[in-house]
């Protein structure tokens, strides 16, 4: 019997821990520094968005309303899965006209969006008009404040649980043509788990999401992937693969089904882009 009360005990604790982890936004900051980064990013702060699947943080998002608010964002970008596939969606329409009244909104879609074909038809059919975004970010690029913004569709059979396909720099080039090797090239994608190949196709940064942070962190490590990858080496936060190359993780604002986040509150990232040879992004002169 007291091994039962034990179980009991500690699932009620994880219950509540979980549930207290949902109730609060975490703001994470990153400085991006590179040599290329050119003048118009410098100094700019880029608000960075992903996995909301139809959460809300108190009436009408208020609460995550006034947090990116606050922030002073110059541009938002999402990394997918804004919308849920098992959701009406409506606190995610709203909030998206939200952010692209009073931002420059960029939307790419994840595989819940891509799911919306099944689920959702006329939602799919309304993201893809672009009403929900300053720009949807299917397969294009697009100017953005001197670097460009790639916002990378990737297909349904990467996001298998089993079996994933793998993306090669062969399909991201024939998605998004050739990267511009003498510009400051930004990638948002949904799934990071090739980053490699993003990198070798010729980001600079890469933007991502969908991994939730693993759901469950300790010591700052994600515990398993949508894919059931146990410990992944890339979770949710900053990373440097490579000189003056980073990859940025959101852990998202949400999750589909239990919303299941132990140790991993939702969270917002905010991008600072400093070059280290410029005054205006030193704040020298």
């Amino acid at each position: 019997m007291m091994p039962v009360i034990y179980i009991l005990a500690a699932l009620l604790i994880l219950y509540f821990i979980n549930k207290l982890n949902n109730s609060y936004i975490d703001t994470q900051i990153f400085t991006i520094r590179s040599s290329k980064i050119p003048d118009e990013l410098c100094g700019k702060r880029v608000l960075l968005i992903s996995d909301l699947h139809n959460n809300h943080f108190g009436k009408k998002n208020l609460k995550l309303k006034k947090k990116i608010y606050d922030i002073g964002a110059d541009a938002v970008i999402s990394a997918g899965d804004l919308f849920d596939r098992s959701h009406d969606n409506g606190y995610s329409k709203e909030l998206c006209r939200w952010l692209s009244k009073r931002y420059d909104f960029y939307l790419i879609k994840g595989n819940h969006e891509e799911n919306l074909k099944h689920s959702d038809p006329e939602l799919y059919k309304t993201i893809n008009t672009g009403v929900f975004s300053e720009e949807l970010m299917d397969d294009e690029s697009i100017g953005f404040h001197g670097a460009v913004l790639y916002g990378l569709n990737l297909p349904e059979s990467n996001y298998k649980r089993f079996n994933a396909e793998p993306v090669s720099v062969d399909l991201i080039t024939d998605a998004l043509g050739a990267a511009d090797k003498t510009a400051y090239n930004i990638l948002t994608v949904h799934n990071p788990a090739d980053c490699e190949s993003f990198f070798e196709w010729g980001a600079d940064l890469v933007l991502s999401g969908h991994l939730h942070g693993g759901f469950i962190r300790f010591f700052g490590r994600g515990i398993i992937t949508p894919q059931l990858k146990f410990f992944p080496k890339y979770s949710g936060g900053m990373y440097k693969p490579h000189e003056d190359k980073y990859l940025v993780i959101s852990r998202g604002l949400g999750a589909t089904y239990s919303n299941l986040r132990i140790f991993n509150r939702p969270e917002l990232i905010v991008l600072e882009f400093q070059n280290d040879n410029n005054n205006k992004c030193t704040g020298e002169g």
